[in-house]
């Protein structure tokens, strides 16, 4: 059996609760990426996420300012 383990920090809110995703967006399509927005279960805060839309690159999600 695999232990359980947290969550990444990343998909939790400050507040501390479970960021969701709510939409996916085109951003900067030339350079090939995307906006992927969060919304919080707890307190309602959206999160705005760019990162590559190619599914085969590596999925690190680059924060940016609401």
């Amino acid at each position: 059996m695999r232990p359980i383990v947290p969550p990444p920090p990343s998909s939790r809110c400050q507040c501390g609760g479970e960021l969701r995703l709510k939409r996916i967006e085109p951003a900067y399509e030339i350079l090939g990426k995307q906006s992927d927005i969060f919304v919080c279960t707890r307190c309602g805060l959206e999160e705005k996420f760019i990162v590559d839309a190619n599914p085969y690159s590596a999925a690190i999600p680059h924060r940016t300012q609401p």
